[in-house]
Parts: structure tokens; sequence; C-alpha cells
């Protein structure tokens, strides 16, 4: 109460299905596509049955579907990026809505707990912008503070070229 509305909650995310195009797509409903799929994974395993789906639901031009997926696929068997989709990890978490302590919310887009260490990651399909690393930081106080006695590390994947750029934190081991 009292706060503007857009301060509250947390922008929703369109479903990748609701992103039906017969043009060409601007640069947010690529990231969009993109980010929607990514949101549905939860191992890289599980890559080819959405794809399929994908696929099967035809509402993107071929050359849209070929270029999102080519993507993806880039992500998923990159040497920097794989991890984060690795079916050991034991806990991860796709665009789930976190509390900051000044009443904002966020949304991580993908957060992994992997080998004893707590992973948050934000895929971006634009340029490099300092106000990412601020992003990504911000989730990692929220998931430290969720996890006090864990490590907690931040990162950026940049997608177009791909790129893996680690977040410093100031707090516990990052």
């Amino acid at each position: 109460l009292g706060q503007p509305y857009g301060q509250r909650i947390a922008r929703p995310k369109l479903h990748w299905a609701a992103l039906a195009s017969e043009g060409n797509w601007t640069p947010i409903e690529h990231g969009n596509a993109v980010h929607g799929l990514l949101g549905e994974l939860e191992h890289a395993r599980d890559w080819p049955s959405l794809k399929e789906r994908m696929e099967r639901a035809n509402l993107w031009t071929p050359a849209q579907r070929d270029s999102v997926a080519a993507l993806i696929d880039s992500i998923l068997n990159g040497p920097d990026t794989r991890m984060f989709f690795e079916a050991h990890a034991t806990e991860v978490f796709a665009e789930r809505t976190v509390h900051f302590g000044n009443g904002e919310l966020g949304r991580p887009d993908r957060v992994v707990h992997l080998d004893g260490v707590w992973h948050v990651v934000d895929f971006k399909t634009g340029e490099q912008r300092d106000k990412h690393k601020s992003q990504v930081a911000g989730y990692c106080e929220v998931i430290n503070a969720m996890h006090p006695d864990e490590a907690v590390k931040g990162w950026l994947i940049y997608t177009e070229p791909l790129q893996l750029v680690h977040v410093p934190v100031l707090f516990g081991a990052s």
C-alpha cells in the first residue's frame, strides 16, 4: 500500500506459446521466446521433449524455431554454461518470485543448487549493461539471506555471442 503498483509486483512473463508470429520478431519477442523455453527446463535432458512440443505447436516460422533451438542448444552444450542444467543439481528454480527487503519483487531466471553452492543465473539476449550485474547481485543477496550457511554465486549468460559473466557478490563466498 502506498507504493506504485509496478514496484510491488514482478512483471508477468508470457508463456512461450503465446508468442505466435508470422513475421520477424522484435528483440524483446525473441528474448521472451528464449526465456520462456529456458524457464521450462529443469535439466538438459528435458530439452528434446520441450523442443518437440515447440515444433509441434507450429506457432513460429521455421526460421524462428531453428534460431531459438540453436541458441538453447548452445547454452545447454556450452562448456561454461552447461553446468547450470546438469542432472545432479539438487534443486532448480526457474522464474520464481523473490522478495527484496524493501518490498519490491524480482524474478531470477534460474537458481541452481549444485555441489553445495547456490548459483543465480540470469539470461540476457541483448547488450551487456552494468544494471544486469546489479540485478543479479540483488538476487544473490536474497538467496544468501535464505541460505546463509552456503555459498552463493551470481552469473549472467549473454546469448549472442554466448558468454558467461561472473557477478561478484559482497557477502559470503562467491
